[in-house]
């Protein structure tokens, strides 16, 4: 474990803040990694903690747990039980939550592709747009899918997208 603190530590003195932050979440309580890694993601803004829709709010706290209110007919607030999440999303009637092992969770309308989101790996950041999700992996390729339509396999072939500092 300390090999892998110290590669973290190498690569925020490289100025890869996302991949340093990943790597300390990664560590779970070993030494200081979780405050290192809040540190990284709070002071160089990589995620957004608080994403609203029409008429629902999610938050992410220091903790990693999520809090919702507003319109839930859907379940898209059904979010208090979450853990370790790093970045939040919101839709028209779904929620998604990044975790910090780079993989996904979802509340909210059950049809369609929605599913499939949790089945995504390597993940390092999210982004939601009304019904179109997107996720962009660690080796620069993208996962997206217009809930609850088809994926969009344009899109999803796409690589080298550059990952953020």
């Amino acid at each position: 474990m300390k090999s892998q603190y110290n590669d973290a530590l190498n690569l925020l003195e490289a100025g890869h803040y996302t991949q340093a932050a990943m790597a300390f979440l990664a560590m779970g309580d070993y030494e200081d990694a979780k405050v290192q890694a809040e540190r990284i993601l709070y002071r160089h803004d990589i995620w957004s903690s608080i994403s609203s829709s029409e008429n629902t709010t999610v938050g992410l706290k220091s903790d990693g747990t999520t809090v919702a209110v507003g319109y839930n007919t859907y379940g898209q607030c059904d979010v208090s039980d979450w853990t370790d999440i790093v970045d939040i999303g919101i839709g028209t009637s779904f929620t998604i939550g990044l975790k910090a092992d780079g993989t996904a969770v979802t509340a909210g309308y059950p049809y369609g592709n929605l599913h499939t989101v949790s089945t995504w790996t390597d993940i390092i950041a999210i982004d939601i747009e009304a019904s179109y999700i997107t996720g962009l992996k660690a080796d620069g390729s993208v996962a997206t899918i217009n809930y609850p339509y088809e994926d969009q396999s344009i899109i999803s072939g796409w690589t080298n997208i550059k990952i953020p500092k």
